[in-house]
């Protein structure tokens, strides 16, 4: 798969997203992969030297499930403020003093 990388400071393009089209602006050195870049926009773009065609996008893909081991460390702190009790606020220890 080719991907198109971005040469000029600023380029909008007409890109596929979620079963629409939508246009998006990419700065210098972004790659986006050619598959989404609308046929006219990237021809014009290449025309102008604004973008140029790259063999393999260089975009890193994030992963789809976190790892468990990531999500411990929220978890027991989840548990200890769960454990602590919480203070009565100042606004309660004014509030119900004598006159």
């Amino acid at each position: 798969m080719s991907g198109i990388r971005v040469t000029a400071p600023y380029v909008t393009m007409k890109i596929k997203q979620n079963g629409g089209v939508v246009i998006t602006g990419f700065y210098k050195d972004a790659v986006v992969q050619a598959a989404d870049v609308d046929p006219e926009d990237r021809e014009r773009l290449l025309a102008k030297g604004m973008i140029e065609e790259v063999p393999e996008p260089e975009v890193e893909k994030k992963p789809e499930k976190e790892p468990d081991s990531a999500k411990e460390p929220a978890k027991e702190h989840q548990k200890a403020a769960a454990k602590e009790p919480e203070a009565p606020s100042k606004a309660a220890k004014s509030s119900g003093g004598g006159s």
